[in-house]
């Protein structure tokens, strides 16, 4: 596991789960979570384990940090940075010339340009 999630191997082992125990784990936490079952596999804790999963979704990753005992961060996970925007963190639409709408009047197919 050269390029793989070690914290998070190390920890699932730490914990003794198998990753379909794992998986299971975490469906039942979704499910006291949303009220709805979960859909983790254990091919998602593999593809988890490679690396492929920098951040895991809000709900799976809320669940795996209780199952785990652990947060994201120090499971190896890697939180997604938040975008600034380039004028000082304001964003601004860009500027279009303005555009000729037509306004319909009730009247017998007249149209007045704005």
């Amino acid at each position: 596991m050269t390029q793989g999630n070690r914290k998070l191997a190390a920890r699932i082992t730490e914990c003794g789960f198998s990753q379909a125990e794992l998986a299971r784990q975490i469906n039942a936490e979704i499910e006291l979570l949303t009220g709805k079952p979960g859909n983790v596999t254990d091919a998602d804790i593999r593809r988890w384990l490679r690396g492929g999963t920098r951040w895991p979704q809000d709900r799976i990753r809320l669940c795996l940090e209780k199952v785990l005992d652990a947060r994201a961060e120090d499971l190896g996970f890697v939180p997604r940075k938040k975008r600034l925007a380039p004028s000082g963190g304001r964003s601004r639409a860009p500027t279009r010339p303005p555009h000729r709408r037509r306004r319909y009047s009730p009247g017998p197919r007249r149209s007045v340009h704005t």
